[in-house]
């Protein structure tokens, strides 16, 4: 998503009736600045695509902090970043990760399946 269209969303979200989002990328960013400033929040932005995206969604008020994931280092964001790069998990420990999720059971019925997804999400 456009940072435009997720700070929209975010506003709307946060309180703001939706005729009363600005329509420009700088206002939009003041403007959810202004909703936060008073907050303590924890923005978790997934699949980040470039700086660029995700720095108008980064809060600026005291006590809050976004956690950004990214298959790209975001370089650009180096000065008020902490980053943890991680790899790609083996193949038995995403398998065990996929039984947590939708069940050992159905990850024990349809082994190659599960084993085909751990290999599509690599």
């Amino acid at each position: 998503m456009e940072s435009g269209e997720v700070l929209g969303e975010l506003l709307h979200e946060l309180g703001v009736a939706r005729g009363a989002i600005r329509d420009e990328l700088d206002e939009r960013t003041q403007q959810y600045r202004d909703q936060l400033a008073n907050r303590r929040i924890l923005v978790v932005l997934d699949n980040a695509a470039e700086a660029a995206q995700v720095r108008p969604l980064l809060p600026e008020s005291p006590g809050s902090a976004a956690l950004i994931t990214s298959r790209m280092q975001l370089d650009e964001l180096e000065e008020a970043t902490h980053e943890i790069v991680l790899d790609v998990l083996e193949e038995n420990q995403a398998i065990e990760l996929l039984a947590k999720v939708v069940g050992a059971e159905r990850v024990a019925a349809e082994p190659e399946a599960a084993r085909m997804i751990v290999e599509l999400c690599n």
